[in-house]
C-alpha cells in the first residue's frame, strides 16, 4: 500500500465510510463489500488487487478516523420511526440509496399494509445519501423525506407536522417550512449507530407494525 497516492487512499476512505460506519453492516460483511469496492476502484485505476490484510488495515483506517459524538442519536430517531408505524404513518431508515429506492421501500411496507388490511396515512424515510451527509463533520444534519399515500397535500402536511412533534419530544431540533415542498431537517444530528443484530429499514417497519395490527 506504501506505493498508494493520497488521490487514491482518500477516495477509499470515501467510499467505505458508509459501509464501515453506518452501524447496518455486521463485521464480515464490510469486510466482503469492502473487497468488492476497492476492487472496482483498484479496476478504474488500473491496479492490482490488495491483498485481504491490506483490506483489514484500511477498514481499521477508516473505522478510526470518524468521530460520533456518542448521543445516541440514532437510537432516539428509532423510538419516532417506530412511533409512527405504530400510527399506520410508513417510517423506512435507510430505504435504499437514493430517493426512488427510497419510495420503492415504501412501496414494499404499502404492499404488506395492503395485504393485511391496514389503513395507510403517509410515509417518512431517509436514505443512503442522506445518512452520508449527517456523517460528514461539515454537514452534520439529516434530512426525512415525507408524504401521504395518495398525494392529498393536506395529509401530507398532517404527517410531516407528526413526525416533527415526535422529533421534539426527543429533543431534536428541527427546521421545516411546514410545505410539502421541503423535506424535513433534523439539525446537528451526529450519525452514530452502531450495529446490532435487530431488524432495520422495510423489515423493522413490517415488524412493529405486525406486532402491533396483526393478530
Amino acid at each position: 500500500m506504501d506505493d498508494m497516492s493520497e488521490e487514491l487512499k482518500q477516495e477509499i476512505y470515501e467510499v467505505l465510510n458508509f459501509t464501515v460506519n453506518s452501524g447496518y453492516f455486521a463485521k464480515e460483511e464490510v469486510e466482503e463489500i469492502a473487497i468488492q469496492q476497492i476492487e472496482e476502484l483498484f479496476f478504474d485505476y488500473e491496479r492490482s488487487l490488495l491483498a485481504v490484510a491490506d483490506v483489514r488495515q484500511m477498514i481499521m483506517e477508516v473505522k478510526t478516523s470518524y468521530q460520533s459524538t456518542s448521543s445516541a442519536c440514532y437510537e432516539r430517531l428509532r423510538q419516532v420511526f417506530d412511533q409512527l408505524n405504530r400510527e399506520r404513518i410508513i417510517a423506512v431508515d435507510f430505504a435504499g440509496y437514493d430517493m426512488s429506492e427510497g419510495h420503492e421501500s415504501v412501496g414494499d411496507v404499502f404492499q404488506f399494509m395492503k395485504a393485511n388490511e391496514i389503513p395507510r396515512f403517509g410515509y417518512c424515510f431517509f436514505h443512503q445519501q442522506d445518512i452520508e451527509r449527517s456523517m460528514d463533520p461539515t454537514i452534520g444534519e439529516l434530512f426525512l423525506a415525507f408524504n401521504s399515500m395518495n398525494g392529498d397535500e393536506e395529509i401530507a402536511l398532517a404527517v410531516g407536522k407528526r413526525v416533527v412533534s415526535l422529533l421534539a419530544q426527543q429533543n431534536f431540533t428541527v427546521s421545516w417550512d411546514e410545505t410539502v415542498h421541503q423535506r424535513i431537517c433534523i439539525e446537528e444530528f451526529t450519525w452514530d449507530k452502531v450495529f446490532n443484530n435487530e431488524a432495520n429499514g422495510v423489515e423493522q417497519a413490517i415488524q412493529v407494525m405486525r406486532e402491533t395490527y396483526v393478530v
